[in-house]
């Protein structure tokens, strides 16, 4: 489903030109367009199912970096055509490589791509279109919330390739999903159906294949319209939870709560609740 598509929905108001795609890269790999606060990135390259080739990684990064923007308070992420992202570049496996030159590409994905997403400070919707491999499923499962059409599919395919997982997958998939099924998909299963990913705990919403983009864009626009700064934080708490024993996490609320407590949404909110004026218009400020 392209932009194009939805356009004409309510949900869907006026595109930003601001937020077209900056530089050759971008445009030929990746569509940006701001729906209101809503950034919606769309992998564009349909004739290779949206393959994470060196290109649409830079491409992607370049995205992730225009959605640090105040003006964004929200992010979606899309293919386009019938994938959303089929994975890794296998021609480009086939060309000579050392450990040497594996390890510093990783390191550069994951510093511009991988943690660049997973860091956002607002909340992020993937809308699976379409099957996700490998990679695919990292950038999916690297975002807060996952809105997939009941057509696709998620392959983990890396020990087939005699690889292993990447893009963040050995820290989402355990925590989404348990250490033991993680280790049952990734070494034994290898791919589950939509419906099978939703008994998993990897699907926020299974949709119709032709109402994905459509939903995942509505419910952006509804966090959109929160407290940005409170949501961001609120975000950073839950992902640092598991790691962090009661003190620190105490500590992290008590640090992320007197920073919400001096924002303009909380005086907002705060006001309305004692004049009773109904919901507060956030700013995310």
């Amino acid at each position: 489903m392209s932009v194009s598509d939805v356009t004409p929905n309510a949900a869907l108001p006026r595109v930003d030109e601001d937020f077209e795609g900056r530089g050759q890269g971008i445009t030929q790999h990746v569509r940006l367009s701001r729906h209101n606060a809503v950034l919606l990135i769309e992998m564009v390259q349909e004739q290779n199912r949206n393959a994470m080739t060196a290109d649409m990684k830079a491409a992607l990064g370049e995205a992730f970096a225009q959605a640090s923007s105040p003006e964004v308070r929200s992010v979606v992420i899309t293919g386009s055509g019938k994938a959303f992202c089929a994975g890794g570049d296998i021609k480009a496996m086939q060309e000579p490589r050392t450990r040497e030159s594996v390890e510093a590409t990783m390191r550069r994905i994951n510093e511009t791509l991988v943690l660049p997403l997973f860091e956002l400070p607002k909340p992020t919707f993937a809308a699976v279109n379409g099957v996700a491999a490998g990679a695919g499923v990292g950038i999916a499962l690297a975002c807060d919330f996952r809105v997939v059409s009941d057509k696709a599919d998620f392959v983990f395919a890396f020990s087939r390739l005699g690889l292993v997982p990447d893009f963040a997958l050995s820290f989402t998939l355990p925590r989404l999903v348990g250490g033991a099924r993680a280790k049952e998909l990734a070494l034994l299963k290898g791919r589950l159906t939509a419906e099978e990913a939703e008994r998993w705990g990897l699907v926020t919403e299974l949709c119709a294949p032709g109402v994905v983009l459509d939903r995942a864009m509505e419910l952006a626009a509804r966090l959109a319209a929160g407290p940005t700064v409170a949501l961001g934080f609120t975000k950073r708490m839950l992902d640092r939870s598991p790691t962090l024993g009661v003190h620190a996490a105490l500590e992290l609320e008590a640090t992320s709560q007197s920073a919400a407590a001096v924002t303009r949404d909380h005086e907002v909110a705060r006001q309305a609740f004692l004049h009773r004026d109904g919901a507060p218009s956030f700013e995310g400020r």
